[in-house]
C-alpha cells in the first residue's frame, strides 16, 4: 500500500505537470492564431467590394470567432488584395 506522503507527492507532481501542460497549450494556441493568413469568403469579399468594411469586420468576427483587432487586420489585408474601381 502507498503511504500518505507518497500519495500526496504523486498528486502534487500530477497537478504541476497538468498546469505546465495547460500553460504551454494556451501559449501555442495564441501564437498559432496570429500566424494564420486571413480567410476569404464570398460574403466578406462582397461586403469589402461594396465599401462596407465595418459590416465585413462584424461578419468576419462572427464567422471565425476572432477578436476585433484580428478581424480588422484580416479584412484590411483582404481589402488590399481587391483592385479598387
Amino acid at each position: 500500500m502507498i503511504s500518505w506522503g507518497a500519495a500526496i507527492c504523486l498528486m502534487l507532481i500530477a497537478f504541476v505537470a497538468g498546469y505546465a501542460f495547460a500553460r504551454t497549450r494556451n501559449r501555442t494556441k495564441v501564437v498559432w492564431s496570429k500566424a494564420v493568413a486571413p480567410v476569404e469568403t464570398p460574403e466578406v469579399r462582397a461586403l469589402i467590394e461594396s465599401g462596407n468594411k465595418i459590416e465585413a469586420i462584424k461578419l468576419y468576427r462572427q464567422m471565425f470567432g476572432t477578436d476585433l483587432k484580428d478581424s480588422k487586420d484580416a479584412v484590411e489585408a483582404l481589402a488590399q488584395r481587391t483592385p479598387q474601381a
